[in-house]
């Protein structure tokens, strides 16, 4: 069975073809352009996946059946019109960060914590939709339907409305029972949406097939069924073998995440992090401590301080290495969610002198993106592991690695295939498991940056009450 996996990135769209045994053949990637707005059009984002799709059916390799992972949280909505009411916020917006405030001063967050074992970020659908209620009343107004990106690609596909349990945990899920859990929807003030959420179904279902106007967009022939996939973090621990418990995954991209895969779930201490149920009939879920901002904070760096450069990234690490220790690097550019709380944070430097040049800039911000790993990675896992698999867009990176290696003070085994998402989910969406044995490079730390790790995470707690102070001023 040939299985065509679509991995629905926050900045990039991935499709590739999966066989049976889980060999990846064809693949695409197209890098999706949001814009500069609030918001994210759906239809555009649609149209790049449509543009990715046709790429890999242009081959005429047989495809049996396709399935979508994709990023998580977030506000998609449909209308009475079967056209999304407007556009989408992401999983990364910080529009609803003094929603967030309110909610840790009203006991919200503590009180849904306690329960879910998940805390309430910015970026997630009740804060938004409570910010849109406000300041998009109406798009509030014409929503009929809330669910998820990969929903709303499914619905493209094949028209039908549906989401999985792996999106639907955050934030209005019974995390035992698997359902909705309506003391969710009415401590969050969103009673309403109770009505609004797709309906759950497990992953592996038949939700639909593919209609005649997708088949034309895509080049998938018409009927093609359309099976039910999961968030992104899931598909891609199951695509590196992460599926028991005691094991870990970090991924570095646009988002920094660290994963460990338990059967119990911990709704003691403070409240930090995500536990989301990974499986509809069995309780099996993953910890998941997601940073706010991963390689993007690099990303803007590049922009900021080498604005006209083709070969930023080389010119960047040049300096890296170039440069003396002595500065930090908060990269707190959308406030922060794990393994902290703190949706009002800010980013900055601190240790600048008049003599600091722009290379201790770029060392303290390549150091400040894998500092924020390894912070979440000991918060998932409760220490630093004896061994954690990287994946993720800087798993390409021998430098990436190396510094992580350094970091993390312990052996880091790499899986740097670029669809590893799209493994996962179509194991997911078949119930195969299959995880195809690969290659894996390790690093060895090379060198000891616990002393700079520590000093990154007292400064980061010390600003914490600052930041609170000043967002209420």
């Amino acid at each position: 069975m040939n299985v065509l996996a679509v991995d629905a990135g926050t900045t990039a769209v991935k499709c590739a073809v999966v066989d049976e045994a889980g060999v990846v053949h064809n693949t695409a990637r197209i890098a999706f352009d949001r814009g500069s707005g609030t918001g994210t059009n759906p239809e555009h984002y649609w149209h790049t996946v449509a543009r990715s799709l046709a790429i890999v059916t242009d081959t005429k390799m047989a495809v049996d059946a396709v399935t979508v992972t994709g990023q998580g949280d977030g506000l998609w909505t449909l209308g009475d019109n079967g056209e999304p009411a407007g556009d989408a916020l992401e999983w990364n917006s910080t529009l609803a960060a003094e929603i967030v405030e309110q909610w840790e001063q009203d006991g919200a967050v503590a009180a849904h914590y306690a329960r879910s074992a998940t805390v309430l970020w910015p970026g997630t659908t009740a804060a938004l939709w409570l910010w849109a209620r406000k300041h998009n009343p109406q798009l509030v107004a014409a929503t009929r339907t809330v669910f998820y990106a990969k929903d709303w690609i499914n619905y493209c596909l094949c028209g039908e409305v549906a989401t999985d349990i792996t999106d639907a945990t955050i934030p209005f899920l019974d995390i035992i029972g698997g359902n909705y859990d309506a003391h969710a929807f009415s401590l969050l003030g969103c009673e309403e949406l109770a009505s609004l959420m797709a309906p759950i179904v497990a992953a592996g279902t038949q939700i639909g097939t593919i209609t005649k106007q997708a088949a034309t967009a895509t080049g998938l022939s018409q009927g093609t069924p359309v099976l039910m996939g999961s968030i992104d973090v899931v598909a891609m621990a199951q695509g590196v073998g992460v599926t028991c418990p005691g094991q870990a995954v970090a991924v570095l991209g646009t988002t920094a995440a660290a994963m460990a895969v338990t059967d119990s779930i911990d709704a003691s201490g403070e409240p930090v992090g995500a536990t989301l149920r990974i499986h509809h009939s069995e309780q099996r879920f993953l910890r998941v401590m997601g940073t706010s901002s991963g390689t993007s904070t690099l990303d803007w760096f590049l922009t900021q301080f080498y604005p006209s450069a083709c070969d930023a990234h080389e010119l960047f690490w040049a300096d890296v290495h170039a440069a003396e220790p002595g500065v930090v690097m908060l990269p707190y550019l959308a406030g922060e969610r794990a393994p902290f709380l703190a949706p009002q944070a800010t980013g900055g430097f601190i240790g600048i002198t008049s003599a600091t040049k722009r290379a201790d800039l770029a060392r303290s911000v390549a150091n400040a993106i894998v500092f924020s790993l390894r912070n979440c990675i000991e918060h998932a896992t409760g220490a630093a592991p004896a061994e954690v698999i990287l994946t993720g867009g800087g798993a390409a990176s021998a430098i990436w690695c190396q510094l992580f290696a350094d970091i993390l003070g312990t052996t880091v085994t790499v899986d740097d295939r670029p669809h590893v998402a799209c493994s996962g989910v179509a194991a997911i969406a078949t119930g195969a498991g299959l995880v195809v044995p690969v290659e894996r490079g390790c690093y060895e730390p090379r060198s000891d940056l616990s002393a700079d790790f520590r000093e990154f995470v007292e400064i980061s707690h010390a600003l914490e009450p600052i930041w609170k102070e000043m967002n209420r001023q």
